[in-house]
């Protein structure tokens, strides 16, 4: 999230609000895209609001359930990278340490976390909701999690 100047993060949420305006506009948009959930940690609003997003949009969600089976304990988390980033088009990753994260780094999946102990950007989409009902981009915020 750091990574985005204030600029882009109005561009997201402009596009947000045009597709939630215009959804018939974006039906096709991800036609055969994939995109694979792993999910160290469980969710089920995260979840469903992916996999419905890109299932709207044309595309399809794998969900790869890591909490029996934790990424790393079997194969490094490196070499899972570097195999499922050729078969799908995006990876969502949930995941407990940012340190996990930093090891898909050598990858083009690094930018598509959305939980990890460092940061949240899916928690962009609670700005999405702000603005949408105070009509207006709210130039100050602060996002306090649960505090672990």
């Amino acid at each position: 999230m750091a990574d985005l100047s204030s600029a882009e993060v109005r561009a997201i949420l402009k596009l947000g609000h045009d597709v939630k305006r215009n959804p018939r506009d974006y039906r096709n948009a991800l036609d055969a895209k994939q995109m694979v959930l792993m999910f160290e940690k469980a969710s089920l609003r995260t979840r469903l609001s992916f996999e419905t997003g890109i299932n709207t949009m044309g595309g399809n969600a794998i969900f790869v359930d890591q909490t029996n089976s934790p990424l790393g304990e079997r194969e490094s988390i490196a070499d899972v990278a570097r195999n499922v980033e050729r078969w799908v088009d995006v990876i969502v990753l949930r995941t407990y340490a940012h340190d996990t994260i930093l090891k898909w780094r050598p990858t083009r999946a690094a930018g598509d976390q959305c939980l990890s102990d460092f940061e949240h950007p899916a928690r962009l989409c609670g700005f999405y909701t702000l603005e949408e009902h105070f009509d207006r981009w709210l130039s100050q915020l602060t996002y306090v999690g649960d505090g672990k």
